[in-house]
């Protein structure tokens, strides 16, 4: 909620932000009596109505207003530092509630040191209130200012229900208007003899004695039925013994069978979790896979989250409560950049919201002991969202130490192969477990309560089931995903488009065959990861054949060795894959992406920028004439290597420039001479030269995300609801770019409404089949976030359908990021997308990732950062990374910079990065083992010497290169850092011929260096100056 203040109101109006302490009813708690005070900023508030909703508005916890630790005024106006207290901008009140627990307010009161710099003075008053009196209880007598010493206050707030601090602008506008409440505290209420037995009783009381042994609760019951007694009683010196009996009782209370037991929330497997920041919910770690640390208190166990994270837990009403420690990691919020770190929680049980905090701010160290009751619910969902302050900056939220707690049963575990099943639960008697990983038929045992009369029939060939009986009940555990049990798994088409009828494509198909299957037994015949064979409805269809017209479900039939399988397809149902076939098909195209990516040179060029309020409103870094030069002159450097070439700032007046409309070509970007009439036209032109004359598949680089107030389809997109919304309803802003704010554009109603796929119509009608000549085309960025109109969820679904459109027209659409594990970001298991995109960008993933991803996964090669386990060096030695190429062309003159001798520097990673990528990701990765890659035919990697070998001829060694040219029939091309003389080097096997030609390589074509050179024993001997590259050909081929 927010309230508007108006200039002139008397100083007692501001904005009321409520405090709450946790169990406000209970007396003060013993460790609060030792400590006699409480910090007002250990404490934490259940509202917060700030002046604004800017973090410079928000009161602060230990910190000041711009969230810098806190110095105040001296009486000799020197700064002195203060590690507690509170940072309150004027206008606003803070309210507190006591329930009577403490006697006295103390704090040193002023503004901050750091406010002597500010051109505005500081003038502010302060005060105190109790309850609901007109009259403070203290205020300043004259307006604080930054010639204002502290002053030390105390209060008495003696049964007080509610203290409030007010600070208000002393009438002269807000500007530096901070108030520090220096070690503000309160002094905590004594508890008699009598009131601590109360507490005790009152703590007993909740016990439950099923949870208990007989014999320990009967003492406890004797000591409870004391307490009781003497409290009613007047007896003074009886009061401290009783309490102390009381609490040895409850000391000494053993748990019983049936009692309640925990389990932690991150050893459970949940339903499902989408990503965020490109990362799914992190068990036992923050986001970011450091220890969940939350104000210095670090947590083994937990789950680690960010805005826009929704985790769904099957519970099958096993647990009877669920309890966690709710807070802002420590690790993730600590960048001073990060002041903005205020995220919500909402909790749902059944589809019911059960709890919801809109405000959980890292600067004011909030945390919430969060305890909820989940007897019976069947499925349990936490939703992180990025709190009422309308930006998801830093909002890195933990579930330390989060627990479900149940009952406990005759059953205490199943084993498999002597392992714990992790999901057991004694309420719940169904499990599916996947086999794959067991060599032979698993073998079921169970733990079990003393003198339990247990029967278990273990799994067969025949049947993957084992039964447990124990007394009254049964357990079945059902094992899935074993060639012990089945042939085959089918990974279908999942086309959106195809609403009832349709068209799929046999060859589409893809099925995997267990490890060790005898695929000569099976029919019809397997074949790269796809069958080109397969029986639907009875009938074959042939690879490449279209199956028409579905009007009922299609049964797809696959027949093998140990029998055939039918699986039922649904055209337009969401995701037919199953479940346990997605991991192992991770790094599967579900169909076969146009471009071979990893063979393929791609690159970004900057042709212009905005520049708002000049006089031609671009600045213009290449004209279309320009990038065919480029073009060309990169075509030479790289031998002829197949491009790509994004253009970035085609279109209006350059980069970012009025999305989402892509309707108009940047007119400064018409070539510098030509018969061309529109921009447009030159634009053809040089899709058109660049595809016939240089190798180069020139393609567009746009956004799906951003929404700009300039953009001629604003209107639009605000009239039909396709710009997402806070939760306060304004449209959700995700930065600037270029000056110009950028608005999120809600994927969901965009593509439900159609007018995605109008985006898309007309910008391929606009140039008349190139784009899908291109076969490619590049979307920025691409990311999901939660909104008012929908979640992270439904966002990526929607995204899927629009990079399947695309690729329905002919066209791959490539995106910017693969980031860990996830999601927000285009890629990553959680969001779907591996198995769909068909190219990233970027690669911010694991060293490990590299061996399941596909390589068109890391084609753009401009970060890859390796943030656990690796480094940049021994990624580009183990697997390769192809070239960042933008910022050698023209970005540098984009942004004022002088371009420098550019091939040299070209040459260099195009030599040290993509030639060795290229070469490495036509061989299968095998295995990785001590910073060693083992691909097939006999090539190894190795990062720790940074040799790269094939049957032991080497391909590199440390910066001398000497790569066979994967699209070139017979060229090796050879480089040096450094430079060297007199290096012998073998050609791998492929490479025929018994003399060779050597020509430089250089931007303006090759020259002959040396001709007729005797390699017929299968070495050459070769001299490098320092960045040399030179291509080696069969004599007489150079063409």
């Amino acid at each position: 909620m927010k309230t508007t203040l108006k200039k002139g109101l008397s100083m007692a109006l501001a904005i009321a932000i409520i405090f709450t302490v946790f169990n406000l009813n209970a007396l003060p708690t013993l460790a609060q009596e030792i400590a006699q005070e409480v910090y007002l900023s250990d404490l934490n508030w259940k509202e917060v109505h700030p002046h604004s909703q800017d973090d410079w508005a928000q009161p602060k916890k230990d910190l000041n207003c711009e969230n810098q630790p806190i110095r105040m005024i001296g009486t000799d106006g020197a700064a002195v530092p203060y590690s507690k207290g509170i940072g309150l901008h004027a206008v606003g009140t803070v309210v507190y509630e006591l329930k009577g627990n403490y006697t006295k307010f103390m704090a040193d009161v002023g503004t901050d040191y750091t406010n002597k710099d500010k051109k505005k003075p500081t003038s502010i008053h302060c005060s105190v209130y109790v309850d609901d009196e007109t009259e403070p209880r203290w205020a300043s007598s004259a307006p604080i200012t930054i010639h204002t010493a502290l002053q030390p206050i105390e209060v008495d707030v003696t049964g007080a229900a509610k203290l409030r601090i007010v600070v208000d602008d002393a009438g002269d506008g807000g500007d530096s208007d901070w108030s520090i409440w220096g070690n503000a505290r309160l002094q905590v209420k004594q508890l008699t003899p009598k009131e601590k037995l109360a507490q005790a009783i009152t703590e007993a009381e909740q016990l439950n004695q099923t949870d208990y042994t007989a014999e320990s609760w009967a003492v406890f019951a004797d000591a409870l039925a004391n307490a009781k007694t003497v409290a009613a009683g007047d007896d003074e010196a009886a009061y401290t013994a009783a309490e102390t009996r009381l609490r040895d009782s409850i000391n000494l209370l053993q748990k019983a069978s049936g009692s309640s037991q925990s389990r932690y929330l991150s050893d459970l497997t949940w339903k499902s979790a989408n990503t965020s920041l490109g990362k799914l919910p992190v068990k036992d770690a923050n986001i970011n896979y450091t220890p969940i640390n939350i104000y210095g208190t670090v947590y083994e166990k937990g789950i680690g989250t960010h805005a826009g994270h929704e985790i769904v837990y099957s519970l099958q009403g096993a647990y009877e409560s669920f309890s966690a420690i709710v807070a802002p990691d420590n690790g993730c919020n600590a960048e001073p950049s990060r002041n903005m770190s205020i995220m919500g929680l909402v909790v749902y049980a059944d589809n019911l919201q059960i709890y919801r905090n809109d405000h959980i701010n890292f600067h004011n160290k909030d945390l919430i002991d969060l305890q909820l009751d989940v007897k019976g619910v069947q499925e349990l969902k936490f939703a992180v969202t990025q709190g009422d302050n309308g930006n998801d900056w830093s909002d890195d939220l933990d579930l330390a130490d989060a627990k479900l707690y149940y009952k406990s049963a005759n059953l205490c575990s199943i084993k498999i192969n002597g392992e714990h099943l992790a999901e057991f639960l004694p309420s719940v008697y169904n499990y599916e477990v996947s086999a794959e990983k067991y060599p032979d038929i698993p073998v079921v045992s169970v733990e079990a309560a003393e003198g339990a009369q247990v029967q278990i029939t273990q799994a067969t060939s025949e049947s993957n089931e084992a039964v447990i009986k124990i007394e009254d009940k049964t357990y079945v555990i059902r094992f899935t995903d074993s060639a012990q049990f089945k042939s085959f798994q089918v990974r279908l088409p999942d086309n959106q488009l195809l609403k009832g009828t349709g068209i799929i494509h046999a060859n589409d198909i893809y099925v995997t065959v267990p490890e060790n299957t005898d695929r000569s037994a099976i029919a019809p015949v397997f074949s790269a990861g796809k069958w080109n064979t397969v029986t639907v409805a009875g009938v074959p269809q042939q690879s490449g054949e279209t199956i028409n017209n579905f009007t009922q479900p299609v049964v797809y039939q696959v027949s093998g060795a140990k029998g055939s399988r039918s699986y039922t397809v649904h055209i337009g149902t969401w995701r037919n894959i199953p479940t346990a076939f997605a991991d192992e098909n991770a790094g599967v195209l579900e169909r076969p992406s146009i471009i071979n990516y990893p063979g393929t040179l791609t690159m970004k060029l900057v042709m212009a920028v905005p520049q708002k309020g000049s006089q031609t409103g671009s600045i213009v870094s290449a004209r279309f004439d320009d990038a065919l030069d480029i073009i060309r002159q990169v075509d030479n450097v790289t031998r002829k290597i197949p491009k790509i070439v994004y253009l970035v700032g085609w279109q209006y007046q350059g980069h970012d420039d009025k999305y989402p409309a892509w309707g108009q070509v940047n007119q400064h970007l018409k070539c510098t001479s030509c018969n061309h009439v529109t921009s447009l036209d030159c634009l053809k032109w040089l899709m058109d030269e660049a595809y016939e004359k240089y190798n180069t598949r020139v393609s567009l680089h746009i956004n799906s995300t951003d929404a700009y107030k300039d953009s001629p389809l604003w209107q639009t997109y605000v009239d039909n609801d396709l710009i997402s919304k806070t939760i306060f309803g304004t449209l959700k802003s995700i930065g600037t770019w270029e000056g110009e704010t950028a608005y999120q554009v809600n994927y969901k109603n965009e593509w439900e409404k159609g007018f995605y796929k109008q985006r898309v119509d007309n910008l391929i009608n606009m140039l008349d089949g190139r784009l899908q000549r291109a076969g490619t085309i590049h979307s920025d960025a691409f990311f999901c976030r939660s909104s008012k109109q929908s979640n992270v969820r439904t966002e990526q679904e929607a995204r899927i359908r629009m990079i399947r459109y695309w690729r329905d027209c002919g066209i791959d659409l490539t995106t910017e990021f693969l980031h860990d594990g996830n999601e927000n970001s285009a890629g990553g298991d959680g969001s779907g997308l591996l198995g769909v995109l068909p190219m990233t960008w970027h690669f911010n993933q694991s060293i490990q990732s590299y061996m399941t991803r596909p390589a068109s996964m890391v084609t753009g090669g401009g970060i890859n950062d390796i943030k656990y386990g690796g480094d940049k060096e021994t990624v580009e030695i183990l697997f390769g990374r192809s070239m960042w190429g933008e910022d050698l062309l023209t970005q540098r003159e984009v942004y004022g910079l002088t371009r420098p001798n550019w091939d040299k520097e070209f040459k260099f990673q195009f030599c040290t990065q993509t030639l060795p990528w290229a070469y490495q990701n036509t061989f299968n990765r095998l295995t990785l083992q001590n910073n060693v890659v083992t691909y097939s035919d006999g090539l190894v990697a190795n990062a720790n010497n940074r040799m790269v070998m094939r049957n032991n001829k080497l391909i590199r060694t440390q910066d001398d290169i000497f790569v066979p040219a994967t699209w070139a029939e017979n060229e090796v091309i050879a480089y040096s850092v450094n430079g060297y003389t007199n290096k012998t080097w073998q050609f791998q096997k492929e490479f025929q011929a018994q003399t060779v030609d050597i020509y430089s390589v250089n931007k303006t074509g090759t020259a002959l260096l040396s001709s007729d050179v005797d390699v017929s024993d299968g070495t050459i001997t070769l001299s490098l100056a320092a960045g040399e590259m030179v291509s080696i050909v069969p004599s007489g081929s150079m063409q």
